[in-house]
């Protein structure tokens, strides 16, 4: 099981692209985290998500 560790992503948030906001979330999408940490991830980050419950992925929103 995995084990959350803290870590100050929305400092990190402010200082990436949009570029790097989507390299970020590809990378740990790939390194087949949580959906729960995903989510978590993605909304720091300034993402909406929502489900395509067909194909059981997320849909990322930017909401800046």
């Amino acid at each position: 099981m995995q084990t959350l560790i803290p870590a100050p992503i929305d400092a990190l948030a402010q200082s990436l692209s949009y570029d790097e906001r989507v390299a970020y979330l590809t990378k740990i999408s790939a390194s087949d985290v949580r959906a729960d940490v995903f989510v978590a991830c993605a909304r720091a980050l300034g993402f909406a998500v929502s489900w395509d419950l067909a194909r059981g992925t997320p849909v990322l929103d930017w909401m800046h």
